[in-house]
Formats: C-alpha cells, sequence, structure tokens
C-alpha cells in the first residue's frame, strides 16, 4: 500500500539497556527484564530495534532477551573487542563473541582517556541512540565513574522513557511511558 501524501513511514522504537554485571538470580533476571522488554513493546504500540553493550551479567542477559523475541540489535562497546575482552572471564567472552554475530551493526566508542571515561561515555551514547530505556538496577549509587546509577541518572536528565527492573525483586517501575503511548506505532522516519 502506498503512503498518503502527508503520511510518514514508520520506523522502529530503539530501546537501550544499562544494567548491573553482577546478577544474583540470572534466571529470574531474564525474565524480568524479557517483561520489560515486552510491556516497552505494548506501550510503543509497534515495532521495536534494541541497542545496548554486551558486558557479562545483565547486559548479556537483554541481548538474549531481546533477541529471542525477535529484535534487531546493534552493539556498543565502550572499547575495541580485543580489549573490552580483558573484562571479563572465558565463558564472557565466548558468550560476547556469539552474541556478537548476532549484531546487526557494531559500533566502538571513540578513545577515551581512561577505561571508566569509556564505559561512560558506551552508557551516555546507548541513551543518545535510544528512544527509550530499560535498567536493570538496585536503586544504589554507582560503584564507579560509569556504572547503572550513572547512566539512569542521564536517561533521566534527558527526560527519556525509562522502564526500571529492580535488581532485588524484579518490580518493574514506568517513567514517563505516557509519551510513547501517545505517540502510537514507532517514531516518523527522518
Amino acid at each position: 500500500m502506498k503512503p498518503r501524501s502527508g503520511d510518514s513511514p514508520r520506523v522502529p522504537l530503539i530501546v537501550g539497556f544499562t544494567g548491573h554485571r553482577k546478577v544474583a538470580d540470572p534466571g529470574g533476571a531474564q525474565a524480568a527484564i524479557a517483561a520489560a522488554i515486552r510491556r516497552m513493546l505494548a506501550a510503543a504500540g509497534g515495532a521495536m530495534a534494541a541497542v545496548s553493550s554486551a558486558a557479562s551479567g545483565a547486559d548479556t542477559l537483554f541481548v538474549e532477551a531481546a533477541l529471542a523475541q525477535g529484535l534487531p540489535w546493534s552493539l556498543l562497546l565502550p572499547l575495541p573487542l580485543e580489549e573490552f575482552r580483558k573484562d571479563f572471564d572465558a565463558a564472557g567472552c565466548r558468550r560476547l563473541e556469539e552474541l556478537q554475530q548476532r549484531a546487526g551493526r557494531t559500533l566502538v566508542e571513540p578513545p577515551q582517556p581512561t577505561r571508566d571515561d569509556a564505559y561512560l561515555a558506551c552508557g551516555r551514547r546507548t541513551v543518545d541512540e535510544s528512544d527509550a530505556m530499560i535498567a536493570f538496577w538496585d536503586g544504589r549509587e554507582a560503584a564507579g565513574m560509569g556504572g547503572t546509577a550513572d547512566i539512569v541518572a542521564y536517561v533521566r536528565r534527558q527526560r527519556k522513557p525509562l522502564l526500571w527492573v529492580h535488581a532485588a525483586t524484579g518490580a518493574i517501575t514506568e517513567e514517563r511511558l505516557e509519551g510513547l503511548r501517545a505517540a502510537g506505532r514507532g517514531r516518523a522516519a527522518p
């Protein structure tokens, strides 16, 4: 069907993710993250794509849940892949490599002064690339620069829709999702 004059084609809602590396209950966390993805899809009322890093822990759980739901996914890396691998054990590196093969695109942050700066820049880029965010967060201050709390604070400053999955309870809190509901199916193509 040809669009009518004045109609804009729709593009998927881009949902980003931030979360903790240490996850006490990976199965429960993945189920809660998958529920948040489904809730975001329902709020947007249409197609969705995902963008995130693939650090061990909540990031990989998000990526696996997003891919299982058929979402296209873009990988953002804070450091070149060889350098990023140094932050993970052998199992984490294998998982990262498997997931990277499934990414529609991979973007690496430009060099930063420190490793912490690189993680912070990557987290902010995830927010900047996204229309809405999902966070797997315990609600506490960041343990180091570029942690989940820093990225959640940045999401809030940008006034982007946020689904916060509480890391301890799995409870999902909505912030500013009414904008997605009002927009309907995705956003207009530029």
